[in-house]
């Protein structure tokens, strides 16, 4: 692409030259002198680039304008990027008001040519020294605002949409801007902390709803209000059909009867959508009740499609009920405004195939939605709370439990918060089957018997949330011993199951705690039979050649779906799950003497745990390192996964040499050890891959595994050096489920399984 800047030598004329040459293209500058700008002269250019600022000077942009305008009906295949001015933007999406009193003059002559044309207007506060954020967010003709609520704008920024510009040619014929996203500056507590576009969802502790957004990834920079916002659920389905959607009402903010942009912000405990007129705010007063408000006019529009058997009904004198997919019912009262509804019904489905209501405000401008969720039919509550209360009452929760999170060093204070937000946000209630404190994977996605143990882990300073989690799989305990893999209010998985992490998590909770003082006897007794029965199932179901040594089924059965043990295996015995067997005889002594429990009964889970040491060692571990075997004919596997060195999780309990040997190993910069932790695995193994889970990405649970095992081993400077790697990482691009090994940037979802293994590698790193 052969690349002409007019102004080249101008702040933001070099910075165009300079993105675009950076991207591959032939770059020449050129004059801003319109004699000189004949249609001969650019006839060997595919795009031409108006650099000048029309402020600068009016005249003499109008002059070039028209030169310009000559050559690009002269050549009909040369493209044209012009600079237009911010005043010309308009305010409002009926295209009615702008700042400046005068038209856009290179606007207007290039409308009139007929060429190939495109204006690039920017934003109000043009910045030369500003930043290149993560990817500038772009709109049309109407003046935007970042989601701090600023029209800003830094000539980096306006570089890079001009350069892509070149390149995906979205604009011809047309006028666009594009203002600088706030989101991807270093964020705070109130500049996108959390950030809608990584599957999270707006909510608090306890709840089974809240506010999503289709945004896919970190940091995208999409235009200007293509997001969709929704009321979503996140309630499992007791007819199993998750993949009708989480989605059920979406919101769209209005002014004057037109939908108009928004950027989105989203601090720990409120939701603001900023408008070029105002804001709308949302909170979540309890578990159950969500309040919107609004001002200066504005409304906003509750609008969807429904799934058979859904209905959209009245409930009262203004209020309405919607019943979404046999989940819940959200009841929607305007306790300021009023709400307009258009729900028709059809008799031959019953159901609201489709509905559309506005929020309208009150006389004073303002309006308070109160959509209250319930897994029974909705009534109108007689009173609600004001606002403000509501705001200040999920604060004070948010800030209680943040209140039990470590503290670490300042770097990483904020990936903490993160990470905080994560565990308290994806908290659940007790629903269905769910019969304790539970925490999900994702905002719509539980999690796996494992994860809850780490969740545990890094919720340890909260002795009896900690315990609880440790807990509340054994509810739901099949009668042979076996731990079902899900659970959610709906839904009870048990036809696979996960590691058996228990037993490490409740050692790692001792180690802050002496639960003989701070724990409930009963809760004790509960853990002590749930162990013992879980620790005895493998036994029974999963030794089937009753050789003494547990087998995983299949690859997600070991936590790391398709590792490279499992390429070509279905069954196999690997030396992790008799490690974690180990650790729950462990803990099954540490209980039997807080428990008084006769003294032989202690000893014989202290013997079967040295025996499962001994026979892993003796039958797994070659010399060099731990292999895996095929269940009864004992084939050897050993690929380049970092799965083989789960054993470390022993800690002390293993040979000195074989900790000296796997630590060493895990050392080598370049086989696992990368700048950003442990990639699962090794960068030169012929199965290593950055696709799929468990082939190379630097992923959360081997890292905290390992790690922990490598402190408790006497390893604590190298746990350490590694730990804070990974809290490093974390803490520039985010709490990911999956981290690059070779550039360290994410390429997942935000999920609790980061969130926690965040927090205590975080501790470890900093505090221990």
């Amino acid at each position: 692409m052969r690349v002409a800047v007019i102004g080249a030598e101008t702040a933001l004329g070099n910075r165009i030259a300079a993105e675009c040459a950076e991207r591959g293209y032939a770059v020449s500058a050129l004059p801003p002198q319109p004699e000189t700008l004949t249609a001969e002269r650019l006839r060997n250019f595919d795009v031409l680039v108006d650099a000048v600022l029309p402020s600068e000077d009016a005249a003499a942009c109008s002059a070039l304008a028209q030169a310009l305008a000559g050559a690009l009906r002269a050549l009909p295949s040369l493209r044209l990027i012009a600079l237009g001015s911010a005043d010309s933007l308009y305010l409002d999406g009926g295209r009615g008001r702008t700042l400046g009193a005068q038209p856009d003059a290179v606007l207007e002559t290039l409308r009139r040519s007929g060429g190939n044309w495109t204006v690039f207007s920017p934003a109000a506060r043009f910045d030369p020294d500003g930043p290149k954020s993560a990817a500038p967010i772009l709109g049309r003709d109407v003046r935007i605002l970042n989601a701090a609520g600023e029209s800003r704008l830094s000539y980096a920024d306006a570089a890079v949409a001009i350069a892509d510009e070149i390149g995906l040619c979205r604009f011809s014929g047309k006028r666009f801007t594009a203002v600088s996203d706030s989101s991807g500056a270093p964020p705070t507590p109130d500049n996108n902390l959390i950030d809608l576009r990584i599957k999270y969802m707006f909510t608090r502790r306890g709840a089974y709803f809240g506010i999503s957004s289709d945004f896919a990834a970190r940091y995208t920079g999409v235009a200007y209000s293509t997001a969709k916002l929704y009321i979503a659920s996140r309630r499992g389905m007791p007819t199993g059909n998750p993949e009708q959607g989480k989605d059920m009402i979406r919101l769209t903010p209005v002014y004057a009867g037109q939908e108009i942009g928004y950027a989105v912000r989203m601090t720990p405990t409120e939701l603001i959508l900023t408008t070029a007129y105002g804001e709308i705010r949302a909170c979540m007063a309890d578990s159950h009740l969500l309040l919107i408000r609004g001002e200066n006019g504005l409304s906003l529009k509750l609008h969807n499609k429904m799934r058979p058997r859904e209905q959209m009904k009245k409930r009262g004198e203004k209020a309405w009920e919607g019943v979404f997919r046999w989940r819940c019912s959200l009841l929607l009262d305007p306790v300021t405004g009023a709400l307009d509804m258009d729900a028709p019904w059809d008799g031959e489905s019953q159901t609201t195939p489709e509905f559309s209501g506005t929020v309208r405000p009150a006389a004073d401008g303002t309006f308070l939605l109160a959509v209250e969720e319930s897994i029974y039919a909705g009534k109108p509550r007689p009173a609600y709370p004001a606002y403000a209360d509501a705001l200040a009452d999920v604060t004070a929760d948010w800030e209680r439990f943040l209140d039990k999170i470590p503290p670490v060093d300042p770097p990483l204070e904020n990936a903490r918060l993160e990470a905080a937000w994560c565990l308290w946000s994806y908290l659940l209630e007790p629903s269905g089957y769910v019969h304790r404190p539970h925490i999900m994977m994702a905002a719509s996605s539980i999690a796996s018997s494992w994860q809850m143990n780490h969740n545990a882990a890094a919720l340890r300073c909260d002795l009896p949330l900690a315990l609880d989690l440790v807990s509340n799989m054994f509810d739901e305990i099949g009668a042979l011993g076996q731990l079902p893999d899900m659970v959610d209010d709906g839904r009870c998985m048990a036809q696979a199951i996960h590691p058996p992490t228990q037993g490490w998590a409740l050692l790692w909770i001792m180690q802050k705690h002496d639960l003989a003082k701070e724990a409930p006897r009963e809760k004790l007794e509960f853990l002590y039979d749930g162990f013992a029965r879980w620790a005895n199932w493998f036994f029974l179901a999963r030794d089937d050649d009753y050789d003494g040594l547990p087998q995983y089924d299949n690859g997600d059965e070991i936590g790391f779906d398709d590792c490279s043990p499992f390429e070509k295996h279905t069954t196999l015995v690997t030396p992790d799950l008799s490690a974690y067997i180990v650790l729950l005889y462990d803990s099954l002594a540490a209980l039997a003497g807080i428990l008084g429990k006769p003294e032989d009964e202690r000893a014989e889970w202290t013997r079967k745990a040295d025996a499962l040491t001994g026979l892993m060692i003796e039958k797994l571990w070659n010399g060099e390192r731990f292999v895996a075997v095929t269940n009864g004919t004992h084939e050897v596997v050993a690929t380049d996964s970092v799965v083989y060195y789960l054993p470390l999780v022993l800690g002390k309990r293993l040979p000195r040499a074989i900790i000296d040997k796997m630590t060493a190993d895990l050392l080598v910069e370049g086989d696992f050890l990368t700048p950003f932790g442990l990639c699962v695995e090794k960068l030169e193994s012929d199965f290593f891959r950055l696709s799929g889970m468990s082939r190379g990405w630097v992923l959360p649970a081997s890292n905290l595994l390992i790690l922990t095992g490598m402190y408790d081993a006497g390893k604590v400077s190298e746990a350490k050096m590694i730990a804070r790697r990974y809290c490093d990482a974390c803490a520039k691009w985010g709490i990911s489920m999956l981290l690059d090994p070779i550039r360290g940037t994410p390429n997942g979802f935000a999920c609790s399984w980061s969130a926690n293994t965040f927090l205590v590698l975080a501790d470890l790193a900093c505090n221990l």
